[in-house]
């Protein structure tokens, strides 16, 4: 089925994204750039044709939540070994992502599916958003412009998407992670 090819071409991606944003020379930067947003749009057009086509299956509802996580947070990782974002902001990112993973989990354990909402889809546009930008910041750093406050920039940008994040995630969990309160249902 061709979106879960397209899921698998995009975690084939991820790798040499990553890769390439170590690169120090501004054709790095540029091919890492066209990578991502290539990845990026591959994940607005799997989930498109998975629904229209009635192809939704266990792998791609698995495999692509987890190849985005992958995408972003990689990227994010790269950005902070080279001193662009703050690891502790990082950290939070990975913990949102592994608290949402957990509570589908859990739900999942107790018959329940609990797929992407539009906060998940706004929250990884957001982020693609946020990559990109960074990317195309370092591309533009590469080839020698110095971007005034860009340095700044990045630390808010980071800052404000973790936080919309975080808000996402405390609304998913009030919804969902009932069950901590409640007992197990299994």
């Amino acid at each position: 089925m061709l979106p879960n090819v397209l899921t698998v071409l995009r975690l084939l991606m991820v790798p040499f994204i990553l890769w390439l944003a170590y690169g120090p020379g501004t054709t790095a930067q540029v091919v890492a750039l066209a990578l991502f947003l290539a990845a990026a749009l591959t994940d607005l057009f799997d989930g498109y044709l998975a629904r229209t086509r009635d192809q939704i299956t266990p792998f791609g509802t698995v495999m692509d939540p987890l190849t985005d996580k992958m995408l972003v947070l990689g990227a994010l990782f790269v950005f902070a070994d080279c001193g662009l974002v703050p690891m502790w902001l990082v950290l939070i990112n990975l913990f949102r992502e592994m608290l949402i993973s957990g509570i589908r989990a859990v739900q999942a354990a107790g018959g329940e599916i609990v797929g992407a909402n539009w906060m998940g889809k706004v929250k990884f546009g957001l982020q693609c958003g946020l990559v990109g930008g960074i990317l195309l910041y370092r591309t533009v750093e590469s080839a020698g412009v110095q971007v005034p406050g860009g340095g700044q920039m990045v630390f808010w940008a980071t800052a404000g998407v973790t936080s919309v994040s975080v808000v996402f995630a405390l609304n998913f969990f009030r919804w969902h992670g009932k069950w901590l309160f409640q007992g197990w249902r299994g």
